[in-house]
């Protein structure tokens, strides 16, 4: 995929204004039409599209498209793992989830993990995420469409757990000791409390769920409330 293409692309996923984005997104949805590989980028893109009408008219999710560089690094980091895995004899990565907004990361990392004959098959993928935490009626519906979608696309693979991730996730761990996340986002609260909650609960509450080869993607942590509660982690070598 070229860098055009992939700007491209978000620029049409950022776009707000509903004519211009039914205007272009014949074209777009051809231009990454379903290829025969369900692992692939343009499939992983094409459903990103797809969360993309699922979207309220008047509110935009944040998502990782708006940042062509993250959902690059995103997709392929679990795609070479799964590469990786496969060449070992090993199953493929389990993925995990903490904040789902518009569906393009699950799309992403549950692409990358899919077998390349059929999405339904493949890593399993666990998303924690608290609708009722804030964004209205509006928000939560259209949450619960994109997820609908991709249960659809990724079938049994996907799992989703609701609730206040600092509740969610510890429960989920101690109900699934053997589960271990091969790749984590930590894309829930954004402010620092919010993060650093998340922090302190894999560290301490759900730590059967990572380990020193996980890897672990943090969401905006160029923004304070993100960036505090990552460094502070750091610092204090958790």
């Amino acid at each position: 995929m070229t860098a055009t293409r992939l700007s491209n692309l978000c620029l049409l996923l950022l776009t707000t204004t509903t004519a211009q984005r039914v205007h272009e997104r014949g074209a777009y949805l051809k231009q990454f039409a379903l290829s025969s590989k369900a692992n692939s980028y343009e499939n992983a893109y094409h459903h990103m599209l797809r969360l993309r009408d699922f979207q309220p008219p008047l509110l935009e999710i944040g998502n990782i498209a708006w940042v062509p560089n993250q959902a690059f690094k995103y997709y392929w980091a679990a795609r070479a793992l799964a590469v990786e895995r496969f060449i070992a004899g090993k199953p493929a990565p389990t993925t995990c989830e903490i904040g789902f907004g518009s569906g393009m990361s699950t799309s992403l990392l549950a692409s990358a993990t899919a077998d390349p004959d059929d999405a339904t098959k493949g890593g399993r993928h666990f998303v924690f995420d608290c609708p009722q935490c804030g964004g209205g009626s509006n928000l939560t519906a259209a949450k619960a469409e994109g997820f609908a979608y991709l249960s659809k696309v990724f079938g049994p693979r996907l799992e989703q757990h609701l609730g206040p991730s600092v509740t969610e996730v510890p429960k989920f761990a101690a109900a699934n000791p053997n589960v271990l996340c091969d790749v984590l986002s930590v894309d829930g609260d954004h402010s620092y409390a919010g993060v650093a909650r998340d922090i302190h609960s894999l560290v301490f509450n759900a730590s059967s769920m990572w380990n020193d080869q996980t890897i672990v993607f943090f969401d905006d942590v160029d923004k304070p409330g993100p960036k505090t509660a990552y460094y502070e982690a750091i610092q204090r070598e958790w």
